[in-house]
């Protein structure tokens, strides 16, 4: 069976990715892993089978079952929700909207909240991200961590990133963007190859200058420096 395109999102990330309809749930949750960062015990899966809709069902099964009994179409959007709320990615996703520097999907404020069954909706329910009493203290703290681990990096050393997948570069740039936001701290990434997502620039602003697609600015907790040298086989970007 042919691969299927697909839409991965979470709280933090967004990207298109293929999937397999032979793979099992296992399967899929641990290649989802490398994508979210959300550990398979903590994952709930959505399909979407309609982007302007949101309507979906819970993507779950046996240990044998495989995606192909779900019909999955091409560019269906599945969604990998954290429901561990004590997690580190939990408190980045309350922290921040997005962990890259550009959102794939926009709907108009009205659109939106005349959804019903919405991330903003539940998040409002439970309290939970800005709708949490103590949000502001959590936020600055989270902030100011980002900052000192920040302050520890230097501009040109190697370093790996690994919210999606192990890609090796290097450090360009640090600081706030504020065509992203006017508080974060990004580290920005030169990679060794093209699996960025930029060129350096943002918004039409340059803050480093390397080759189309080996750029990107990414969180300072994803940021791992090291003596990390050139992979001879970077791994593809076509699948999970």
């Amino acid at each position: 069976m042919a691969d299927v395109s697909v839409y991965i999102t979470s709280g933090l990330t967004s990207s298109e990715r293929r999937i397999s309809p032979q793979w099992d749930i296992a399967h899929l949750k641990q290649r989802l892993e490398f994508v979210t960062g959300i550990p398979p015990a903590d994952q709930k899966i959505w399909v979407y089978k309609i982007p302007t809709s949101n309507a979906r069902y819970e993507l779950k099964g046996g240990i044998e079952t495989t995606l192909n009994e779900f019909k999955i179409a091409p560019y269906t959007r599945i969604h990998v929700e954290n429901i561990n709320q004590h997690s580190d990615i939990s408190e980045l996703e309350t922290a921040t909207g997005q962990e890259d520097d550009e959102p794939v999907f926009n709907l108009s404020e009205d659109q939106y909240n005349s959804m019903d069954n919405t991330v903003r909706r539940w998040k409002e329910e439970n309290k939970l991200g800005r709708f949490d009493p103590d949000y502001q203290s959590k936020k600055s703290r989270i902030l100011e961590e980002h900052r000192k681990l920040s302050e520890s990096f230097e501009i040109g050393a190697r370093c790996r990133t690994m919210n999606m997948m192990e890609r090796r570069g290097y450090i360009r740039y640090v600081g706030i963007i504020p065509e992203i936001d006017s508080e974060s701290y990004w580290v920005g990434v030169e990679f060794d190859e093209p699996v960025g997502k930029n060129d350096g620039s943002i918004k039409g602003k340059s803050y480093f200058r390397c080759k189309a697609n080996h750029g990107s600015f990414v969180k300072p907790t994803l940021v791992q420096v090291g003596d990390f040298g050139v992979k001879e086989d970077e791994q593809s970007d076509d699948e999970v």
